[in-house]
């Protein structure tokens, strides 16, 4: 399903989506207001059920939505000439609060990084872009200092043999996991019951403890030249709604490969996020993120039928 959803959005030229920008915001916003009413919820986080067993994490997948729907709004004529109070409503504090009343802290602070990087590119009065940034700064350090889940993450990875049967205790394991497996792993299946979140947040330390340390170096080898290839797409990209797409999803994109390969490993706190196309996640999620490297795909693959850059602008 994933691969389907890749090539369609790959052969599907990009550029149409910019005049329904404000329209794709609108219904994002619609959306999550609508489950939010219904108020599914599971360990404190909202979803979208649709009946028996499946439930689509629709709010991880608003931070591609609303960066996608932000980053053609910033370029419309429409929305060029709107005040900076204006913006900051509908592309900060709007956003913040939706992902705040769904209890998802991370995709708040995630978007904020996305939202962030565009404006620092995006061609607009530097004491706006200022201004929105630093609010943005100061909300994603709101939300973090508030997130006690986090925080506790954090004083973990700072001091982990402090509590090492509390929160020190995922890094510890973790990271003998990983020093116990040699070079070439403990085997297939091999078990590792103390180990928690093995098919999700840790799905890196336990392909090193399967398949040895030459399975991590690989594994990281690859993923390296990917994000390599993905950040020579954004220097190749001129037309400016292509530009925009790429500086805001390629950033977020690859953090979701660079965190949980490096909290694997004991060099970042520990956080709720799965490796693309290897970790087990929400259908929602894993069909968004092919969504995404279907878009970079399509912005590539038109790259030299735009001509000049800077000339198109939607009404």
């Amino acid at each position: 399903m994933g691969i389907g959803v890749m090539l369609a959005v790959t052969f599907t030229d990009y550029r149409k989506l910019l005049p329904y920008s404000l329209h794709l915001y609108m219904l994002t916003v619609g959306v999550f207001f609508l489950i939010l009413a219904y108020d599914y919820t599971m360990n404190g986080k909202t979803y979208m059920y649709l009946g028996g067993s499946i439930r689509i994490d629709f709010v991880a997948m608003s931070m591609y939505l609303f960066l996608i729907s932000v980053a053609g709004m910033l370029l419309t004529r429409t929305w060029r000439f709107r005040s900076t109070a204006s913006k900051l409503t509908v592309f900060v504090l709007l956003p913040a609060c939706l992902f705040v009343m769904a209890g998802s802290i991370m995709e708040l602070m995630l978007y904020l990084f996305g939202f962030m990087i565009l404006m620092m590119y995006t061609k607009t009065v530097r004491k706006e872009k200022l201004y929105l940034v630093i609010v943005s700064a100061i909300v994603w350090t709101a939300a973090c200092l508030l997130d006690r889940y986090t925080l506790g993450r954090v004083q973990g990875w700072v001091q982990p043999t402090q509590d090492p049967l509390g929160k020190g205790y995922e890094y510890l394991e973790a990271m003998e996991a990983i020093r116990s497996a040699g070079f070439w792993g403990r085997g297939s299946n091999a078990p590792l019951p103390r180990m928690p979140y093995l098919d999700s947040d840790f799905k890196f330390t336990y392909l090193i403890h399967s398949y040895g340390w030459i399975a991590g170096i690989l594994i990281l080898l690859a993923i390296a030249l990917f994000i390599m290839r993905l950040a020579r797409i954004v220097k190749e990209v001129d037309e400016p709604y292509g530009k925009h797409l790429i500086v805001s999803i390629v950033p977020l994109f690859s953090l979701f490969f660079v965190w949980p390969l490096l909290m694997s490993i004991g060099m970042l706190p520990i956080v709720n996020l799965e490796i693309p196309f290897l970790s087990y996640g929400n259908i929602g999620t894993a069909l968004a993120h092919f969504a995404v490297l279907g878009l970079v795909l399509s912005v590539h693959r038109h790259r030299s039928s735009i001509g000049k850059p800077h000339t198109y602008m939607a009404k």
